[in-house]
């Protein structure tokens, strides 16, 4: 009975520090099946991007579900951006799978609005 318990402890203190480990370098919401896939839209600024030594940039920005409900992400791009480009990122939680440009037309009202506050013309 104590080697079960002992066992079931020991399992249960690494499943913990694995998914620590996950979280921790960034691929927690990517493997969590708990956290829902969304599309969230940014409008590109020139002023997020942080150009990386291997290439490309990274970029950190508010991002608006279709609701107008806000959450922070980071992605990356292989050139720096065309300036105020509308884009849909396809992002489970703070895992960003891809993302394409699309018109503002494209973009859902209560985000729309949202970003046209952050970055007013």
């Amino acid at each position: 009975m104590k080697k079960v318990i002992l066992s079931s402890s020991i399992l249960l203190i690494l499943l913990a520090i694995a998914a620590s480990a996950l979280a921790i370098i960034g691929f927690g919401d990517r493997f969590n099946p708990l956290v829902k896939s969304e599309p969230v839209y940014v409008l590109t600024s020139t002023k997020d991007a942080v150009k990386v030594p291997e290439g490309g940039y990274h970029y950190t920005q508010k991002a608006y579900n279709q609701d107008g409900d806000e959450s922070p992400i980071k992605y990356y791009a292989g050139g720096i951006l065309k300036e105020d480009a509308y884009l849909k990122l396809d992002a489970k939680g703070d895992y960003v799978r891809e993302w394409e440009e699309v018109t503002q037309n494209d973009v859902p009202k209560k985000a729309l609005e949202k970003l046209n506050q952050l970055h007013p013309n």
